[in-house]
């Protein structure tokens, strides 16, 4: 659940997007009357949070498809045991960063976004905090890896990865925290930009390792020098475009951050739990092929899930700062933040529902068919209430109701479990997909519970009926024109799925001049005009 950009703050709160010849010229009155028409945002702000969902976006497609590429190499160089290995200690290490991890970036981004004058108070207590964190979690990694290591199936070279990979949290914590200081001020482009050249240096030095003869040891030590490189890289970036801001430790502060981190941190705990349960048990129950197949399928729709959280993290610093003023504001973000992600979700799994066995023959093989294909013509339908669950997620959290999260966690990975463990016997992989599914369902319910205690009036069934009608619109000329060429159909559902949503008039005249300063007045007008 899941980098952007933005204009540099001055010394000061102010941030230099914020150009006086803006204006403040009110937006039309919604048709929804559950919306209020409040003030346009300066349209800065709009082109600002434009910048920091697209660039972001991109980014991490561009990191994607370099991952992909040297998964293949890698796959083929340390074969299945050293790839079996290797995921081991990536996985024992990753729960670790978790535990070090404790929520505290998330928390650096939501109150320097309210105070950017306090950013060196937050960065010098989070780095301190998370050191000492740590430190503290050593005694628990000599202690699996040592008497628990034949219990978990540990080896020398598996322990030794893990150590480095331990290691490499240590420059990592210091990127981390400054990615959130760049987030909070609106700089999503920074930590962006610097993920892809920490991943270029990354497949470099990996395929040296592998070339090399030192196989997922030598990818763990790699692990150590890009942390070093990105934490250097930031530190750089940060004193340039920022202004160093200092860290102070401030213990009191430090103590203070811990009661709000906590539930961040267990729910990054049982995120990680909720979206692992399926492939952990669908080894012992359903066999390896099935997990080879229903994890191909994962792999694709792990790409798409780019688009929300690159859009769900650059609103974030926005949602902060509206949490704490008029309800309405924030109610009227959250609106038109989950309208833009259903208009964009729902289209893609009806696309990829249409188009499943094709993907999957091109990026799997055909061997991998039909049952890959199947799988994900199941799984990406989670995707519509995975969006919409990332962005209500961190709507409480800039609300302060961190503890719901906790909760609505537990309880969607409690009922994760039992519908695995009844489903996965019965139907396999597909299974697994209808429970990732109905666990979305779950997780949904005290999520949206939660949130109309704060936002009340918000209408979930009338945000997204008009999407779907429009996906439903796709399907036959999707389907007609697959059976010439299958990449045909990808601009054709696209051109039919904009006609239908312009037809069912699912953008009122508020959000088509909050979209002006996007996609240009041309543009908008000529909506404006096939609207009418």
């Amino acid at each position: 659940m899941r980098s952007r950009r933005g204009d540099a703050p001055d010394a000061g709160t102010r941030r230099r997007g914020d150009a006086e010849t803006d204006g403040t010229t009110d937006v039309p009155a919604s048709r929804n009357p559950r919306v209020s028409a409040s003030p346009r945002p300066r349209v800065s702000s709009i082109r600002r949070l434009a910048r920091n969902s697209l660039l972001p976006t991109a980014t991490s497609l561009l990191n994607k498809v370099l991952d992909m590429g040297f998964a293949v190499a890698m796959l083929r160089m340390l074969q299945a045991e050293g790839v079996g290995q290797y995921t081991v200690a990536v996985v024992l290490a990753g729960y670790f960063d978790i535990l070090v991890t404790f929520g505290l970036p998330t928390l650096i981004t939501r109150e320097v976004a309210r105070t950017p004058g306090e950013a060196a108070r937050y960065l010098g207590s989070s780095l301190a905090l998370r050191y000492a964190l740590w430190a503290l979690c050593l005694p628990l990694v000599a202690v699996l890896l040592g008497p628990g290591a034949d219990v978990l199936g540990v080896n020398a070279q598996v322990a030794l990865a893990v150590w480095l990979l331990v290691a490499a949290m240590l420059p990592g914590i210091l990127a981390g925290c400054l990615s959130a200081l760049f987030m909070a001020h609106e700089r999503m482009d920074v930590p962006a930009l610097v993920a892809v050249a920490t991943t270029l240096l990354k497949v470099a030095l990996g395929l040296g390792a592998l070339l090399g003869g030192y196989g997922f040891v030598g990818l763990a030590a790699v692990a150590v020098l890009a942390n070093l490189a990105t934490a250097a890289l930031l530190l750089g970036l940060c004193w340039v475009l920022l202004g160093w801001p200092g860290a102070q430790l401030d213990l009191t502060l430090g103590r203070r951050l811990l009661g709000p981190a906590f539930p961040l941190m267990v729910s990054s705990l049982l995120n990680s739990l909720f979206f692992r349960l399926d492939a952990l048990l669908l080894n012992p129950l359903a066999g390896p092929l099935a997990v080879g197949y229903y994890s191909s399928a994962y792999k694709v729709i792990d790409g798409l899930l780019v688009v929300s959280s690159s859009f769900t993290l650059a609103l974030f610093p926005v949602l902060s700062r509206l949490a704490h003023g008029p309800s309405e504001r924030l109610r009227d973000a959250y609106w038109l933040g989950l309208k833009t992600l259903l208009l964009v979700s729902v289209p893609m799994a009806m696309g990829v529902t249409l188009l499943a066995e094709p993907l999957m023959e091109l990026f799997a093989g055909p061997s991998y068919l039909p049952h890959a294909a199947l799988a994900l013509q199941v799984l990406v339908w989670f995707l519509p209430l995975s969006f919409a669950n990332g962005l209500t997620q961190y709507v409480l959290i800039a609300l302060d109701r961190q503890r719901v999260l906790t909760l609505s966690f537990a309880l969607a990975t409690a009922f994760n479990v039992a519908a695995n463990l009844y489903l996965i016997p019965r139907y396999s992989y597909l299974g697994a997909a209808i429970a990732t599914i109905l666990s979305e369902v779950v997780l949904l319910g005290p999520f949206w519970l939660a949130l109309l205690r704060h936002l009340p009036g918000i209408p979930l069934l009338r945000l997204g009926w008009r999407p779907l009608l429009a996906s439903a619109a796709m399907v036959a000329p999707v389907l007609a024109v697959r059976e010439v060429h299958w990449l045909l159909a990808i601009p054709v559902g696209a051109l039919v799925y904009a006609a239908a949503v312009l037809v069912l008039r699912t953008l009122d005249q508020a959000e088509l001049a909050l979209l002006e300063p996007l996609v240009g007045r041309r543009v908008v007008a000529s909506v404006r005009r096939m609207k009418q």
